[in-house]
């Protein structure tokens, strides 16, 4: 299956609701000439239909839990994409589970490596975990895909700040601000 950037995922939840007036409108239409012939079997067949998206509604539900369970659910059928990686990735993030933070930030780089965002949560999760000199290299990686990417730069600036840098601190704010 190709992959269409954003459209991707987007198209496996939202854009489906679209087709579903479609078939809402063929089983209102199959309802109606159902009940023009067999007017006692419409209720039992309604309830029926109703209990069906009822329980695959609270299946769907299962999936929309949290941001670890949808965008997971979503590599079932996606898997080569940067963007759902790094998004399991920020979810351990949250949780401080680098580790399998960086596993899927990994992966996203196996499948673009020039996705600025990916490189700006690895500069992150290295920041955290102490590795400076990893952050730096992943933060520069950042803005040398997008020159006009300001997060990159601002953590470039903080950490030659807290470690006395001053020269790389000023030529850093010079150049980009």
């Amino acid at each position: 299956m190709a992959y269409f950037g954003f459209l991707l995922p987007l198209f496996f939840e939202h854009w489906l609701y679209v087709p579903s007036i479609g078939a809402i409108l063929a089983i209102s239409y199959g309802l109606t000439k159902l009940k023009e012939q067999y007017p006692k079997i419409v209720p039992g067949a309604l309830a029926t239909i109703i209990i069906i998206l009822i329980a695959l509604t609270l299946q769907q539900n299962q999936v929309w839990q949290n941001q670890y369970t949808l965008y997971s659910n979503t590599l079932q059928y996606e898997e080569g994409t940067d963007r759902v990686h790094n998004n399991i990735a920020l979810y351990y993030m949250t949780k401080k589970d680098f580790d399998q933070a960086k596993y899927h930030l990994d992966k996203a780089l196996l499948y673009n490596n020039r996705n600025i965002h990916v490189h700006y949560n690895l500069g992150k999760i290295y920041y955290e975990e102490g590795n400076v000199s990893k952050a730096i290299q992943y933060f520069t990686n950042s803005v040398e895909i997008n020159p006009r990417f300001s997060g990159g730069y601002r953590w470039l600036g903080k950490i030659y700040g807290e470690t006395g840098n001053n020269n790389k601190l000023h030529a850093h704010f010079i150049r980009n601000y």
